[in-house]
């Protein structure tokens, strides 16, 4: 189970529990508070480890986007994304997700704040590398 915590928005101070079972797409409701561009946490403390993968990998996604979208900065491995105009908002997106995909590292959201979205890794995802 994971839980999701509005931060802000209408829904700020609103807490929902999520299980697999539920059948709900992570990416589905993270998307409405990316759009509008209001603030969530999740905590995957009580998460399966597919409940972590899904959920986890859509949380990353949609702060991606909330910030690329709404004027912010991403940043992952030395190299600043950004979007100066909004018809690249999925070109920028993409480059970003090609990054991280092509670097072989696991990855986690270090930071999501006013400045922008700042992209960690945490080892590499297999043992030769």
């Amino acid at each position: 189970m994971i839980t999701i915590t509005a931060l802000t928005g209408p829904y700020a101070g609103k807490v929902r529990e999520v299980t697999e079972e539920m059948g709900i797409d992570p990416m589905a409701l993270l998307r409405e508070f990316a759009g509008h561009d209001w603030k969530w946490w999740v905590d995957f403390s009580r998460a399966t480890e597919r409940e972590a993968f899904l959920w986890g990998r859509a949380d990353m996604v949609a702060r991606i986007m909330a910030a690329l979208a709404h004027g912010r900065s991403v940043t992952f491995a030395g190299a600043v994304y950004r979007v100066d105009n909004p018809d690249a908002l999925l070109t920028v997106a993409g480059a970003v997700e090609d990054a991280v995909v092509e670097s072989g590292y696991n990855v986690r959201v270090e930071s999501d704040d006013a400045h922008g979205v700042m992209i960690g890794t945490g080892g590499t995802e297999y043992k030769v590398q």
